[in-house]
């Protein structure tokens, strides 16, 4: 999951994912699909990121 949070930094708005309540069982791109659990926890990384760095993707000074 790494990956999907470099680009914010760089100036990135926005992220299009797939969510199911069963990922194995959507019938379309299930190996690409996140289970709720994995999208709460996407969401709380992305909000620590966003505490992290300013709109203009450049480091906050702590």
């Amino acid at each position: 999951m790494r990956l999907i949070l470099q680009p914010f930094p760089a100036g990135a708005d926005g992220l299009i994912v797939e969510v199911h309540l069963n990922p194995k069982r959507a019938l379309t791109d299930a190996d690409q699909t996140m289970s709720l659990d994995q999208f709460d926890d996407l969401m709380a990384k992305f909000g620590r990121l966003r505490d992290a760095i300013d709109g203009n993707g450049h480091s906050v000074p702590r």
